[in-house]
């Protein structure tokens, strides 16, 4: 059926050179010789094959020429990213509340002794105050 969408399948379409496997001058003789035969370069992402991304690149690169979106959102695992992430953040805020209302509660004790002490100190200075004979 010309509706059907042709399999996917990997293409030899470019020729990679490691600079860091180079020697200098073979890398100027390099950029002169595609200068000079006006061949432009183009910037690209390379994934080498012993990276464990490469299978994944290779998936995702599939799924959009297929357009199997969320083949593509599976490849990258994203999904299971963004649930473990949302976990944690929903973990994080649950911690939060908990120190909020501990500060809350602890601040409220805090408040509470400083005006306990407040209230000895003044009914202390009362006392001295009240007890001191005039000096009249």
């Amino acid at each position: 059926m010309a509706d059907e969408l042709k399999a996917f399948e990997r293409e030899d379409r470019y020729i990679v050179v490691k600079r860091k496997t180079m020697h200098s001058e073979h890398e100027m003789e390099l950029c002169a010789f595609l200068t000079e035969r006006n061949i432009a370069t183009v910037e690209c992402v390379v994934v080498e094959s012993d990276w464990p991304e490469y299978e994944t690149v290779w998936q995702m690169i599939e799924a959009r020429v297929t357009g199997n979106a969320s083949a593509a959102i599976a490849a990258t695992g994203l999904v299971e990213e963004v649930e473990r992430l949302r976990g944690v953040m929903e973990q994080a805020h649950d911690t939060l509340d908990q120190v909020l209302d501990d500060m809350r509660d602890d601040g409220l004790s805090v408040c509470r002794a400083v005006k306990q002490e407040i209230q000895e100190t003044f009914e202390t200075v009362a006392k001295a105050l009240a007890e001191k004979p005039d000096a009249d």
